[in-house]
């Protein structure tokens, strides 16, 4: 029992403190290797560097006796540390990985591309994957739950690019783009037509107005006609001749455009009298000038007077006279003009109203492809005051006119293609903001 129980205790000595079974089994006197009791521990220093021990005896090898039934749990293989090596000829396993890197679909399906249109406000549609979003620069389409999107852009007169994007949950991008041509209307200029003279020595009428710009404007009556277009600005005039007009019987013109009608009457004048006569062109004006003109005695002199200004002319060899006359009166106050040629004379009262100088500004075009891209801006304002024009990629300043205008020319040098930045107008009279986008060059 005492040997045992030594041989108990010297068991425990070498788990607690991993010294070979082999250098302490001797002191018994055993003559048969101790099976049961070798650790590769001691070969392969689990606990440190391996441990210096004695041989054991020559007729009793230990070394790789394997322990039975009381397997080592953990122990490394031999000279073969397991760590951070994978198994080899054995792939690592990856973890799997369900990140989505596909970019939506985008389809404009309306207009078509190269489309000409007459409308200045055009609705896009088109599909895309449903949950995406589908943006034009800084404004974003309404998509339904099911892809279909739909956004209403201003066009500018001319080319347009427009360049759609739609954006995923995942972050993926689509891009698409159509170009579209906008025909712009002309202007919308009512129709209106002037008589100057009504009746004369001569016989010819002078006649003017407004018309859409470009219209045919057709004067007629049985002793002549005319034909004329209205300008860019929708502006005409005409001189017509009445051969063969007779003396004293008025008779009947039509003056006629697509858009509007109006008729006159005119009578040719016998003999000369040389009465004095004389007529005022406008009841008011804010620029502060009117006209008057009338007949006359040959070279009489004919004064136009008021207390805010005047003039003189005389009446031409044909007994005809006219003359520009500028005031400088104070504005909303009618006062009296008075025109008169010897002992003959005539009333007028006139009127410069007060101007409107309320700040308005317009955006010309909103988009640009060319090398330098640019825009131009106008609008109207109190004259003599400043109008400035800024953004992240370019600014500039002018100043309002004596009439009320301005207009200024805005480069954009180094804006990116395709992104829609902010161009704010200013001015001591209010301030606007507009949009901006360089399209692809």
């Amino acid at each position: 029992m005492r040997r045992l129980m030594t041989f108990a205790v010297s068991f425990a000595v070498v788990l607690g403190a991993g010294v070979a079974v082999a250098a302490v089994a001797p002191q018994f006197g055993y003559e048969q290797p101790v099976e049961d009791k070798t650790f590769d521990a001691v070969h392969t220093g689990v606990f440190g560097d391996p441990v210096e021990h004695e041989e054991p005896a020559p007729d009793e090898p230990v070394k790789d006796q394997p322990v039975k039934d009381e397997p080592v749990k953990d122990q490394p293989v031999k000279d073969e540390p397991v760590k951070d090596e994978p198994v080899k000829d054995e792939p690592v396993d990856q973890p799997p990985t369900d990140e989505d890197v596909t970019p939506p679909e985008l389809v404009i399906l309306s207009p078509d591309d190269g489309a000409v249109v007459e409308t200045e406000m055009l609705t896009f549609r088109g599909e895309t994957e449903p949950g995406a979003r589908v943006f034009a620069g800084d404004w974003e389409a309404e998509v339904t739950d099911g892809g279909a999107w739909a956004i209403t852009l201003k066009l500018r007169p001319g080319g347009n690019v427009a360049t759609f994007t739609a954006k995923d949950a995942a972050g993926n991008v689509a891009s698409a783009r159509v170009s579209v041509t906008y025909e712009a209307p002309d202007r919308d200029i009512l129709f209106s037509a002037h008589q100057k003279f009504g009746q004369s020595y001569e016989p010819y009428e002078i006649f003017w107005g407004t018309a859409r710009p470009g219209a045919l404007v057709v004067i007629e009556s049985r002793f002549g006609s005319a034909r004329t277009e209205a300008g860019p600005k929708g502006n005409w005039d005409a001189k017509v001749w009445f051969e063969g007009a007779p003396v004293g019987e008025p008779f009947r013109i039509v003056v006629e455009s697509d858009t509007g009608r109006a008729e006159f009457t005119f009578t040719l004048k016998g003999e000369r009298d040389h009465r004095f006569t004389a007529h005022q062109a406008k009841e008011e004006n804010p620029d502060g000038w009117n006209v008057y003109w009338g007949t006359g005695h040959p070279g009489a002199v004919v004064d136009i007077r008021s207390e805010y200004g005047h003039a003189e002319t005389k009446v031409r060899e044909n007994g005809e006279w006219e003359v520009e006359v500028r005031f400088e009166a104070p504005t909303n106050t009618p006062f009296r003009v008075v025109a008169s040629s010897g002992d003959a004379s005539a009333t007028f009262t006139f009127t410069i109203p007060a101007r409107q100088y309320d700040f308005t500004a317009h955006q010309k075009y909103g988009s640009c492809g060319e090398e330098l891209p640019y825009d131009v801006f106008y609008g109207t304002g109190k004259p003599g005051t400043v109008v400035e024009v800024e953004s992240a990629y370019g600014s500039g300043r002018t100043e309002i006119g004596d009439g009320g205008q301005w207009e200024l020319r805005v480069e954009f040098p180094g804006a990116p293609v395709g992104e829609t930045f902010i161009v704010t107008v200013w001015n001591e009279g209010g301030s606007a903001e507009f949009r901006f986008i360089v399209t692809e060059k």
